[in-house]
């Protein structure tokens, strides 16, 4: 794990990276929130990469994760065994997310298919959390604000949010 270094401010420098492969996607967590930015579709490869972090990030948090997840205008939904293991992902530790957001900035046909197979993962989802999908992260920061307080009791400002998500998006896209 590597710490990002952006000169934002002081509350982006606790960003840590998690795992990141230029071009495809970042990974990336901020105390007990996750932040995954999607330059392209997601595989398998890198739904079993996420995964890997599970143990390690929610016994760090038993407090439970927020997990965002920022879909890039270059990006397309995730492939169809990718869909499939983060839907296994969500069985096994949906019980440790807070909530849930997710901001697809992608337009047009290809931006409707993403949104057509993250509606297709939200419906088989287990109902443990909330989830909310935005087109932009200055539309989430405040939903995010607020239902991360209210679902992990760790409070985090939705100037703080912001910055945090800026900082991601910019990583993620390299």
């Amino acid at each position: 794990m590597t710490a990002v270094a952006l000169p934002e401010s002081s509350i982006v420098r606790e960003i840590v990276v998690l795992d990141q492969e230029p071009g495809l996607f970042w990974f990336g967590a901020f105390r007990n929130v996750n932040i995954l930015v999607w330059a392209k579709g997601a595989t398998l490869d890198c739904a079993k990469r996420v995964d890997r972090t599970n143990v390690a990030r929610t016994e760090a948090h038993p407090e439970k994760l927020t997990t965002v997840h920022i879909v890039l205008p270059s990006s397309g939904p995730p492939e169809p065994d990718a869909r499939e293991a983060f839907n296994a992902m969500h069985a096994q530790w949906g019980h440790t997310v807070g909530c849930g957001a997710l901001v697809i900035e992608r337009s047009g046909f290809l931006g409707v298919a993403v949104r057509s197979a993250i509606a297709g993962m939200v419906m088989v989802a287990p109902k443990h959390y909330r989830i909310k999908v935005f087109d932009a992260i200055e539309a989430a920061a405040p939903w995010i604000s607020e239902n991360h307080e209210r679902s992990t009791g760790v409070q985090w400002s939705e100037a703080d949010v912001l910055a945090v998500l800026r900082a991601a998006r910019a990583a993620g896209a390299g």
